[in-house]
C-alpha cells in the first residue's frame, strides 16, 4: 500500500480547530450531532480523515 497523500495535511486541518472559527463552527456541528442521536445510540464515522470527531465524542 502507497503512502497517504493526505498525511501531510493533517496537522494543519486539526490546528484549524483550535482557531475561533473553527472552535464556533465544531462546536455547532457538535451540537446538531448531539440533537440528532437519540441518548445511548452508537455512531459509526466512515472517512473520518484525522479522527477528530472520535475524540470528541463518546
Amino acid at each position: 500500500m502507497g503512502k497517504d497523500p493526505f498525511a501531510p495535511l493533517a496537522e494543519a486541518y486539526e490546528a484549524w480547530y483550535e482557531t475561533s472559527l473553527g472552535a464556533f463552527a465544531i462546536a455547532e456541528e457538535e451540537k446538531a450531532l448531539k440533537a440528532l442521536l437519540p441518548p445511548g445510540e452508537s455512531l459509526l464515522e466512515v472517512g473520518a480523515g484525522t479522527g477528530y470527531w472520535l475524540r470528541r465524542l463518546p
